[in-house]
């Protein structure tokens, strides 16, 4: 008896064993999400107030909000609840609001940003209502959100809002024991734009104001200070008012000044934060050429200030940046 093998099957013999080797052309295919994954965007944050604060106020600077007004209210649908309403620019698309990863943005906005889309999903296990301007247009939308809605197991229901209303509002509810003065004094510190809060202007203050030297270098100003700021402030980055604790040098010494380092980024596009909580620096090169122009200007204030005591390891770290130092 005869076996007839197919031209594209070929036996293989192993002791004792019998199988059938597929031969195997080269494809290819595209990464995508999956639809699985709109079911767990309720990790993506842990929605705190403090995350929700920060997200949404990001959101009205990018829209050119020129000011925030936040509240506690009593909402006809959630009952005690926070209402966060901004004058910028509006809405074009609010499916924007809820396509994970699409941030509806501007190109050039996203890059300089890093704007990823993600941040409105921080409402994702408290559901919303948001009631934005048609960009361009006198008239609004009025949309409302379940939790359900967020992921994906309810549809997101949009109709018109009202007329002549000015940028976006969100509303959104309040659980208990939240301490949301304390979370909105917090975010609107180092905020560049008013923030009003139950009717009161919030103080703000410049995040490198005592600093004892500040430099400009590719859009990010680096403050100096002798004093370490840890230790009144753990945080020593801030974004745009979003502030988070950064890896910074140090440069100590036995008897003379200590040095300490805050950054205040206003424009660069290439220093990234982890995502999607963004509570983390990105270590890329832009990064580690952070921290070396932060070690430079270290040294040329103690080469400017004559005497030092510096170890010898950091006097050779200074040589090799260029910086040469008298010797301690």
């Amino acid at each position: 008896m005869s076996i007839l093998i197919h031209p594209f099957h070929r036996p293989a013999v192993v002791p004792g064993f019998f199988f059938w080797r597929t031969e195997m052309t080269d494809f290819s295919f595209h990464a995508e999400v999956a639809a699985e994954a709109i079911d767990k965007v309720g990790r993506l944050f842990n929605a705190t107030i403090d995350d929700i604060l920060s997200e949404l106020l990001q959101n009205a600077r990018r829209a050119g909000a020129t000011k925030v007004m936040i509240d506690q209210i009593d909402d006809p649908r959630f009952g005690k609840a926070v209402r966060i309403a901004d004058n910028g620019t509006g809405l074009e698309d609010p499916g924007s609001l809820f396509s994970l990863g699409h941030s509806g943005w501007s190109e050039t906005l996203s890059r300089s940003e890093d704007a990823a889309g993600m941040g409105f999903f921080v409402l994702a296990n408290r559901g919303a209502t948001i009631i934005a301007r048609r960009k361009g247009t006198s008239g609004s939308w009025l949309v409302q959100a379940t939790a359900d809605a967020f992921h994906g197991k309810q549809p997101v229901n949009v109709r018109s809002g009202p007329q002549d209303h000015q940028g976006v509002t969100v509303i959104f509810p309040e659980t208990a024991n939240e301490n949301v003065a304390g979370a909105v004094q917090h975010a609107a510190r180092f905020y560049p734009i008013p923030v009003e809060f139950n009717g009161a202007t919030m103080p703000s203050s410049d995040f490198l104001g005592d600093a004892e030297h500040i430099e400009e270098w590719r859009g990010i100003r680096i403050g100096v200070f002798s004093n370490n700021p840890g230790r009144y402030n753990f945080d020593n980055a801030n974004f745009h008012g979003m502030t988070l604790g950064m890896p910074l040098p140090e440069l100590r010494q036995s008897w003379h000044r200590s040095f300490f380092a805050r950054v205040d980024v206003v424009d660069c596009a290439h220093l990234k934060l982890v995502l999607p909580a963004r509570k983390e620096v990105v270590r890329n090169d832009m990064f580690n050429a952070l921290l070396e122009e932060i070690d430079r200007i270290y040294f040329r204030l103690i080469a400017a200030s004559g005497p030092h005591s510096l170890s010898f390891r950091d006097y050779q770290r200074a040589r090799s940046l260029g910086i040469d130092l008298d010797e301690a």
